[in-house]
């Protein structure tokens, strides 16, 4: 139970701050999609078009935190994305799509990125004739 945990100054603290969360995943979902934006924001419509109707908000309500007039689902994590598009074009490099739906990403308050590798040159990707780079 106390792995190198009681070593940290800040092991007496509660609530996000406390968390020193860094999130790698697919998630599918291009930069102005609703999950990005509940990611980076911190906060989403309970009424986004995303849902498209379906009875998710009762379901999220009691999963997620939320705004007090339940109209939002928010959190306190403070994520930023440790790359940009200008930066990173895509993750994903087909023939029918090239942007980006993987992300890594890192609390503001208590990490930053040091260094990037960047992208695979579409050129190389052009001139190998390689179809597809997930």
């Amino acid at each position: 139970e106390t792995f190198g945990h009681d070593f940290r100054p800040d092991r007496h603290k509660k609530g996000s701050d406390n968390v020193h969360l860094l999130l790698c995943a697919d998630f599918n979902s291009i930069p102005e999609s609703g999950v990005i934006e509940y990611i980076t924001s911190g906060r989403v419509s309970t009424t986004h078009h995303e849902f498209k109707h379906i009875g998710y908000k009762d379901c999220l309500l009691k999963m997620l935190s939320h705004s007090k007039n339940d109209q939002e689902f928010t959190h306190t994590f403070n994520m930023s994305s440790a790359y940009t598009s200008e930066l990173m074009p895509y993750t994903n490099y087909t023939f029918e799509f090239k942007g980006i739906i993987d992300y890594i990403f890192y609390p503001k308050t208590t990490m930053k990125p040091l260094g990037i590798l960047g992208p695979i040159s579409e050129e190389w990707l052009k001139e190998g004739k390689i179809i597809g780079c997930p």
